[in-house]
């Protein structure tokens, strides 16, 4: 490629690139998300338009001896319930320079030994890979930490994530928050094992996630016996599990499974959870969903609208499908 950019060849062909590949676009960038959300026991719902109903039942204790003269109906076993899945619109202007992608695409091509070429990855094409990799960054920090602001200007202002759902629940008393106080290196095995033993028994078995900001993480994993109070095998904490190769952490005694996920940021609370109960959505073939492409003066417009939202499908005091630590 020349060392100089043709801007308005490169407003046409992104233009047309966008165009023609709107739909494999917007999937690669919504539903490219779905690995790393599934790894996190969340699943994603797509062709989600508004709002999306998340029916629950609970069944309480049903069984109790025989006696074959009566009918004895169990009162209140069946709990019905229901939360919503909301969806918001997103958008995403860029003014683009292309000079400044010019530099990074030829020191890619470079690097790989002229492998990235104008035939193999066009310019343009390259321009919107680095484009989606960043979108997918901040819908993964939005679905965490998200605080929704219809006024807000960043990422973080798009929709409610997990953590302020779960902070208006333990407010509500959908979800019961447990007191492990200020979380340190000494006290985070102890912490970590509480937040767990703080699910519903009928969820303890179950496969689950228990997350943990990338320090709180580094603490579990590097924490000696000094700071657990008890002798611990080397595999315990540093990443022993029955899947070889895949460095998983598990809780001791259970299937819940610790993950370190930079989505809550500097977050300081434990949040354990049972897999499937968490849920996104998007709406990949939305009517709204479109890149557009302009040439400005001497760069380029881009805009991008799309959906997202995040909820889960139960909260519930009695059942606790989601246990939370809290400092008091």
């Amino acid at each position: 490629m020349a060392g100089s950019v043709n801007l308005t060849a490169l407003t046409t062909n992104l233009g047309a690139y966008c165009r023609e590949n709107n739909n494999e676009l917007f999937a690669d960038m919504l539903l490219g998300l779905e690995p790393m959300l599934q790894r996190a026991g969340i699943t994603v719902y797509d062709d989600v338009k508004d709002e999306y109903p998340l029916p629950n039942l609970m069944v309480g204790s049903i069984v109790k001896p025989g006696d074959y003269t009566q009918f004895q109906p169990t009162t209140g076993a069946l709990s019905f319930g229901s939360r919503t899945l909301k969806v918001r619109p997103f958008k995403v202007d860029l003014q683009i320079f292309p000079q400044e992608f010019e530099k990074t695409w030829l020191a890619h091509a470079r690097a790989n030994k002229g492998t990235l070429n104008g035939e193999n990855m066009p310019f343009y094409e390259y321009i919107m890979q680095q484009i989606i990799k960043k979108v997918q960054r901040e819908l993964r920090f939005a679905t965490w930490s998200g605080v929704y602001n219809a006024a807000g200007t960043t990422f973080a202002d798009i929709c409610d994530g997990y953590l302020k759902k779960i902070a208006d629940d333990v407010t509500a008393g959908n979800i019961v928050g447990v007191v492990t106080g200020a979380i340190t290196a000494n006290n985070i095995v102890a912490s970590v094992e509480a937040t767990v033993r703080g699910l519903g028994n009928d969820y303890k078995d179950l496969p689950g996630k228990c997350i943990l900001n990338p320090t709180h993480f580094e603490w579990y994993i590097s924490a000696s016996e000094t700071n657990i109070g008890r002798h611990v095998g080397f595999n315990e904490l540093s990443g022993g599990t029955n899947q070889p190769g895949q460095n998983r952490v598990f809780v001791r005694g259970t299937n819940i499974e610790i993950l370190k996920e930079p989505g809550v940021g500097s977050n300081v609370q434990i949040v354990a959870y049972t897999d499937d109960n968490l849920v996104a959505g998007t709406d990949t073939m939305a009517e709204i969903n479109e890149i557009r492409v302009q040439e400005f003066e001497r760069s380029i417009k881009l805009m991008i609208d799309g959906k997202w939202g995040v909820d889960y499908k139960l909260a519930n005091s009695t059942y606790k499908p989601i246990s939370v630590s809290v400092v008091a």
